[in-house]
């Protein structure tokens, strides 16, 4: 018999958060690996130091994007946040011009 990989996941609502700690044991994220995100400014903390932040829905995402650019393109943490800051450009380029695309249509 194949050995399979159960995952559990948390089913969050926008006004969810959760704290550093509890980030850290449920997705396996180093803390380390976390306090470097914010040193090199994927986002701001809530909280000094980093570790009372709690971590709203729009953070996780930011979060797990991050982490597979990191796994997946072997960025270390100042590409990966170089390119989460590039991908957040392009978004905002993006809705301007579907904005000035309805003025002229």
């Amino acid at each position: 018999m194949k050995d399979s990989l159960i995952s559990a996941g948390v089913l969050m609502d926008e006004k969810s958060s959760v704290s550093f700690t509890e980030l850290c044991k449920l997705h396996y994220f180093s803390e380390t690996w976390l306090i470097e995100l914010v040193e090199h400014g994927l986002f701001q903390p809530v909280a000094q130091p980093i570790e009372q932040t709690n971590f709203d829905c729009q953070m996780l995402h930011r979060l797990h994007a991050a982490f597979r650019l990191q796994r997946d393109l072997e960025l270390n943490v100042s590409g990966t946040v170089l390119v989460m800051e590039l991908l957040d450009q392009l978004e905002t380029l993006q809705a301007k011009l579907q904005v000035l695309q309805r003025q002229i249509s």
